[in-house]
């Protein structure tokens, strides 16, 4: 165990290499993300209420209709009160949480804002969780949701914006569709995305700080979602996207890293892969940052960079 020297040195240590902004918000942070736990490490979201009244925006939450046998998926779908009945955007969003937590909650402003600023269609599956439903189960669910959204009448074209577990679900979704003939997606957009479950890149060594993402939780949450897959060969690549043989012929991407992140690496090699494969891919690194800060110091210059370059990805599209 850290003496208490110990830990106030590391803490030192995290501040002088973040933004002084994000920084700022460590003290504010959830209870120690630490793997030993288990997956009670994973912070939980609160039961989500029901959808405040809004007088620009209809949001309804709904239970669409779930893949084969696989049960209803619960979504909140957002939409411009008289929207004009020409087709446009619609985004699928999908949170992060390690596959083990998150939901639409905490995402509502950043849902509203979406679908406000862009005129679209927004749809957020709450998708169930591993351990207790590991791969496919949110994947499954996150396809059923894609599905629902590019029938709509008033959607004429698709963006799939996942961060975190949801940046592995959207490349994932992006894979089978490619695979399987559709739906068609038109961009996806990714924040410090997972993609691999081996974690065998240099940042993925380098984060072990328990008060952010780190190595322990990263590796606590590919076994809940993998079981006993995890690390082998048979790991698919809509589980895990740098498993697919070749990315070749995938949607217009546009990926952010943060640079404190065990996912740091990952996420570049993501990109790399597609811009070998020539798939028009745009690239982002947020100096002094960690997983997710954004979330946590939303007010701070670079987080609003982040958050405007994904955005702006997506209105591109």
């Amino acid at each position: 165990m850290a003496s208490p020297t110990d830990a106030s040195d590391q803490s030192d240590r995290l501040r002088a290499v973040l933004d002084a902004e994000i920084a700022a918000a460590l003290d504010d942070l959830p209870p120690a993300l630490d793997a030993r736990r288990g997956v009670e490490a994973f912070v939980p979201e609160e039961r989500p209420l029901p959808p405040a009244d809004d007088d620009t925006l209809d949001i309804v939450d709904r239970h669409l209709p779930g893949l084969d046998a696989n049960p209803p998926v619960p979504a909140r779908t957002y939409r411009l009160r008289g929207r004009t009945d020409q087709a446009g955007r619609g985004v699928l969003v999908l949170h992060g949480g390690g596959f083990v937590s998150g939901g639409v909650g905490l995402a509502d402003p950043t849902l509203r804002d979406l679908a406000t600023e862009l005129d679209a269609v927004v749809v957020a599956p709450t998708y169930r969780l591993a351990p207790a439903h590991p791969f496919p189960a949110a994947f499954d669910d996150c396809r059923a949701a894609l599905g629902w959204l590019a029938d709509q009448p008033d959607v004429d074209r698709v963006v799939v914006f996942g961060v975190s577990s949801g940046g592995a679900l959207a490349a994932g979704l992006a894979l089978h569709a490619r695979d399987h003939g559709g739906p068609d997606i038109d961009a996806v957009v990714m924040g410090f995305p997972v993609t691999d479950d081996r974690l065998v890149t240099p940042s993925s060594h380098e984060v072990t700080d328990r008060r952010i993402w780190n190595r322990g939780m990263a590796e606590l949450s590919w076994q809940a979602y993998l079981g006993d897959a995890h690390g082998t060969d048979d790991v698919s690549p809509y589980a895990a996207p740098m498993r697919a043989v070749d990315p070749a012929g995938l949607p217009p991407t546009t990926i952010t890293v943060d640079q404190h992140d065990p996912l740091r690496d990952e996420g570049i090699a993501w990109a790399q892969r597609l811009m070998h494969a020539g798939v028009p891919t745009e690239l982002h690194a947020f100096p002094g940052t960690f997983h997710g800060s954004m979330g946590f110091a939303p007010d701070a210059a670079v987080s609003r960079r982040e958050l405007r370059a994904l955005v702006d990805a997506i209105a591109r599209a």
